[in-house]
């Protein structure tokens, strides 16, 4: 392996074998203290699995849509983030590349998010522990083709309000249990009932909202099929 190869994969690490499902924990990451941490997400609907480099180091292999790679560390402020075909080979075309900011001594996702009309990249950073007797919750819109999101409890009152596609909001609640959906947040009406959840002090989960709306749905004003919801812990 040439020198330059194994220097740059000391320094991009990956922090644990294989590549985690939606719903696995985040794995603890063992790179350098100042280190950029992160996952990458595959969120693109309509895109089969691809295979995921950073710089020219493969970070993810056959990662399908609502997946997530493992956990990586690099000693950077930036990478490039390149996207082909499953299995295809680097000497083609990438489906998208760009350049990805990257925040030391922090932990971020990096979303594929849309190929619509441009590649789109996402950054997230890890959610913050909310104080005694609260936690922290996120609503993540990753459905192209869906309205302006919100999260609310059941009688319609909003936890998180007003999220567009490709966009993220966060708020802090009281520990406790509480009966979601998530609506329109124009018209009200409830795109998903995601029903009772617990959450205890100091809990930081995530609420990914993933799926696209048809679009004749679009066109004609038809019914919509419900987004896929996963509610992920980090």
């Amino acid at each position: 392996m040439p020198s330059t190869r194994r220097a740059f994969l000391r320094s991009l690490l990956a922090l644990a074998g294989g590549f985690a499902p939606a719903g696995s924990a985040l794995q603890q990451a063992h790179a350098r203290a100042d280190a950029a941490r992160f996952r990458v997400l595959h969120a693109i609907p309509d895109l089969g699995a691809v295979d995921v480099y950073g710089n020219r180091v493969r970070i993810a292999r056959g990662l399908t849509h609502t997946r997530f790679s493992s956990t990586w560390g690099i000693s950077a402020e930036s990478m490039l983030v390149r996207a082909f075909p499953a299995g295809a080979d680097r000497a083609t075309s990438p489906l998208l590349a760009t350049n990805v900011p990257l925040a030391r001594n922090q932990s971020q996702l990096i979303v594929l998010a849309d190929l619509s009309t441009a590649p789109r990249v996402l950054v997230f950073p890890q959610l913050t522990r909310a104080a005694r007797g609260q936690f922290t919750l996120r609503l993540m819109h990753l459905a192209p083709g869906f309205p302006v999101l919100s999260l609310t409890r059941t009688d319609g009152s909003p936890l998180i309000a007003g999220v567009p596609f490709g966009e993220a909001q966060t708020n802090t609640f009281t520990a406790g249990r509480y009966a979601l959906e998530l609506r329109d947040a124009a018209t009200g009406a409830v795109l998903a009932r995601i029903g009772q959840r617990a959450f205890s002090s100091g809990a930081r989960q995530t609420v990914y909202v993933f799926g696209a709306a048809p679009a004749a749905a679009r066109e004609v004003g038809a019914p919509a099929p419900a987004p896929r919801v996963l509610i992920l812990r980090e």
